[in-house]
């Protein structure tokens, strides 16, 4: 089955119970493939997820919310970094900052986890090079919908492969994901970590998240002296990772607002092949600290205990 459309409403019935998703590489821009984080598949079998272009990929990566406007509203809470002047002691102003909560009434709502579909480079039987889905299970609606229209916004067109009864079998190779690149050894001062951390700071256009990313970068780097540095690609795009081998944990912290920062231990690579929602309804990281008020002091504490261990 093929469809060629801007989106669909639903995924078509009667498509068997498992399927995979392609569509040829041929006639996808340099810069499509760019802007959808796809250039980085050089390598038959590397796989990676689709980065946030557009409503579709924005599902894929982040999720969804489903707003109850039948109900009542409830109570919630938006922290946001605050930079202003004050008057200083002597005379004239000073700058200060400081994290702020606020609060506000707003329709309840549900978090739909993020569906994660990830694309992987393959040959097709006669030797052309494609982009596939793995295998998706077609009872999940949601999955299946989402993934259809991830194609359809990259590519314009999706083909539908019933496997295997299909004569097209798309041999997936072992899952090679692409979500790390590991910056150079070396200390640096937080400025010339921001140059190298350039793509993470353009993750995000919100002027909030980009002051209070800035702001716990500088916390991190001037706190743990001795880390290895590696930035997120793929489903772990916004994301950097320090490692502190002398604590034996690793530090994944990210720009996205409403977020947290995550602590592994020493296996944190295996684990981070695993897509975010994986590691999330598993609870495979150490601990989770949220952005906030007191995120620091855990911060700091966290260094404390793991030099203490």
């Amino acid at each position: 089955m093929t469809i060629i459309k801007k989106r669909v409403l639903k995924a078509p019935s009667n498509i068997g119970t498992r399927v995979v998703l392609f569509a040829p590489s041929c006639g996808l821009s340099h810069k499509t493939k760019s802007q959808f984080g796809l250039t980085k598949l050089k390598e038959l079998g590397q796989l990676t997820i689709p980065l946030v272009a557009g409503p579709a990929t924005r599902r894929n990566f982040n999720g969804d919310t489903i707003i109850h406007k039948d109900t009542p509203k409830e109570l919630a809470y938006r922290e946001f970094y605050w930079q202003r002047q004050q008057w200083a002691p002597g005379g004239g102003t000073e700058e200060v900052s400081s994290y702020v909560s606020i609060h506000y009434y707003r329709y309840q709502r549900t978090k739909l986890p993020a569906v994660n579909m990830e694309l992987q480079l393959q040959e097709d039987e006669n030797g052309n090079l494609i982009y596939a889905t793995t295998t998706i299970d077609t009872k999940n609606e949601r999955v299946l919908t989402t993934s259809i229209n991830v194609m359809l916004e990259i590519f314009g067109i999706v083909h539908i492969s019933q496997t295997p009864y299909d004569k097209l079998i798309i041999p997936i190779k072992a899952d090679r994901r692409v979500n790390w690149q590991m910056l150079p050894a070396g200390k640096r001062t937080t400025n010339q970590l921001k140059r190298e951390l350039k793509s993470v700071f353009q993750a995000t256009k919100k002027k909030s998240a980009i002051q209070m990313f800035d702001k716990r970068l500088d916390f991190i780097n001037k706190t743990f002296t001795q880390k290895i540095i590696t930035v997120g690609d793929g489903g772990f795009h916004g994301y950097v990772a320090f490692t502190c081998e002398a604590l034996g944990i690793t530090i994944l912290e990210c720009i996205y607002l409403n977020n947290a920062t995550y602590v592994f231990g020493q296996d944190w690579e295996t684990l981070t092949q695993k897509t975010k929602t994986e590691i999330l309804s598993q609870n495979l990281y150490r601990y989770r600290i949220i952005h906030g008020a007191k995120w620091e002091n855990q911060i700091y504490n966290l260094m404390q205990t793991s030099q203490s261990a």
